[in-house]
C-alpha cells in the first residue's frame, strides 16, 4: 500500500517505509498533521520505487523488515546518491541487536529507537527540514 498525500506544493516532502500497517498509518498521520506532504512503502524495495518518482526532504525507514530491510534499502540508497542517504531517518526497535550494531555505528543516518514519542518523532522531522509553518 503507497499513499499520497499532498497538502501543498511548497511543503516539505516525507518519505515513510514500514511493514508494520498500523505503524506506518500512524507515523503518515502524524507527519500529515505536521504539515509535511507524505508518502508511504511497505518494504524498502518499495520505497526504492517511490524515490525513483519522487525527491524526498526526509525518509523515515524501519530497519526489520520482509523483502528488503532498512539496512539494504540504506546501503542502495547511500550508493545512488550520498546526499539522499543523509535525510534517512532508521526507526528501529532492535538497536541493541547484533545484527545491526556494527551497521548503526558505521552509519550517518539519525536513529529513532522504537517506541518513540510523537514529541521526539515530530522534532527529529523539524530538525531535518528546518522550521515549517
Amino acid at each position: 500500500m503507497t499513499e499520497l498525500l499532498r497538502t501543498n506544493a511548497t511543503d516539505p516532502r516525507v518519505l515513510v517505509i514500514d511493514d508494520d500497517d498500523d505503524l506506518r498509518a500512524l507515523v503518515v498521520r502524524v507527519v500529515e498533521q505536521t504539515g509535511y506532504a507524505v508518502d508511504s512503502a511497505s518494504d524498502g524495495q518499495a520505497g526504492l520505487e517511490r524515490l525513483a518518482e519522487q525527491t524526498y526532504d526526509v525518509i523515515v525507514c524501519d530497519l526489520r523488515m520482509p523483502r528488503m530491510d532498512g539496512v539494504v534499502f540504506y546501503r542502495e540508497v547511500e550508493r545512488r546518491d550520498p546526499a539522499v542517504a543523509r535525510r534517512v531517518v532508521l526507526m528501529t526497535a532492535h538497536l541493541k541487536a547484533e545484527e545491526y550494531m556494527d551497521f548503526l555505528r558505521g552509519v550517518r543516518a539519525r536513529v529513532l529507537n522504537k517506541p518513540f514519542t510523537l514529541d521526539e518523532f515530530r522534532s527529529t522531522l523539524a530538525r531535518m527540514v528546518g522550521p515549517h509553518r
